[in-house]
């Protein structure tokens, strides 16, 4: 059984793989021009979001950053788990989850390769107030990009196609900021909460698609 957001469930890679498979230690999904790629990173899976433009090597745009083994609010959901699946011709589908402290995440990517997009679907069980939660990347150091936050939009430019990362509001859910420090080339998308008086789960989305 799967239920993400109740976290009722096991599994591993190895199961129901997805078309895109497993190369050279990384599981990788693909959307038309994009891909992602995960890997081992200690304890957890980290993920390369990369743009495809044979007969060039993949260029990796953002990598996510992970936390350590002991810390209980890591910058990154901390995602022991992996699990893929293809669902019809046009969507390739990766399940993730983990744990840290007393809490335990999930991620959904959704790879739509026709649109040409990427959908990451995050959750958090909590059962105490978070010294900080959400997900944070790094622009990777080779990449002559411009970048600038527009409201809910970080967009990029420069040596390839313009592209964004769009933060989806969600009903119910924390407010989610998107953060970008120039001088260290990081993007932060943290949520805004405060206390909890019971077990909650906080969700955040967010996408990324060709800029129109």
């Amino acid at each position: 059984m799967v239920t993400f957001r109740g976290f009722s469930m096991r599994f591993s890679v190895g199961g129901c793989m997805a078309k895109d498979s497993a190369v050279n230690g990384e599981t990788v999904l693909t959307a038309g021009r994009w891909q992602v790629a995960f890997m081992r990173r200690g304890d957890r899976f980290g993920h390369e979001i990369r743009w495809l433009a044979p007969p060039a090597a993949p260029r990796v745009l953002l990598v996510s950053r992970e936390g350590a083994a002991e810390e209980d609010w890591p910058a990154s959901p901390p995602l022991q788990e992996l699990h893929l699946e293809q669902r019809g011709d046009d969507l390739s589908v990766a399940l993730l989850v983990g744990m840290a402290g007393t809490s335990h995440w999930s991620l959904v990517v959704e790879a739509h390769a026709r649109e040409e997009r990427l959908v990451f679907d995050a959750a958090c069980r909590l059962r105490a107030a978070p010294a900080h939660l959400g997900s944070h990347y790094r622009l990777s150091a080779d990449q002559e990009l411009a970048a600038r936050v527009h409201g809910r939009e970080f967009r990029l430019s420069g040596g390839g196609p313009a592209w964004s990362l769009v933060s989806e509001p969600l009903h119910d859910a924390p407010e989610v900021s998107l953060v970008y420090d120039e001088a260290r080339r990081e993007l932060a998308l943290p949520l805004a909460g405060g206390e909890i008086a019971r077990p909650q789960t906080w969700c955040w989305r967010y996408r990324l698609q060709l800029h129109a």
